[in-house]
């Protein structure tokens, strides 16, 4: 990961996000890890791979990876997602990503 930095406006003890620690925590993760400039992305589909174009602000999210960085539990951090959506402090575009001997898992470029 790049060592860089992000900036955090004082407004945010005034947010929604705020008021909940699992949100904040997931939204600054969020921040954290979303791109600084372009850059393409190898992806596993099937057997296979495909390059995915991740614009300046954007990451590729994965529930279950984020469990595992966060130690977080998945459905929560899939509730928070959805209510930042809400909340509109992100947008998101869904990528199908298909495994063999593994269920689909829904990734989603944020």
């Amino acid at each position: 990961m790049d060592n860089g930095f992000i900036l955090v406006l004082r407004n945010i003890l005034d947010s929604d996000v705020f008021a909940s620690q699992k949100l904040l925590k997931i939204w600054l993760w969020c921040l954290c890890k979303a791109n600084f400039k372009d850059k393409s992305v190898p992806l596993k589909v099937g057997k296979g791979e495909t390059i995915v174009r991740v614009k300046r602000g954007s990451f590729i999210f994965g529930r279950n990876k984020a469990e595992e960085e966060l130690f977080i539990d998945g459905s929560t951090i899939y509730k928070s997602i959805q209510k930042l959506k809400i909340l509109l402090n992100l947008q998101c575009q869904n990528i199908e990503k298909k495994k063999r001997n593994l269920k689909n898992e829904t990734l989603e470029k944020i």
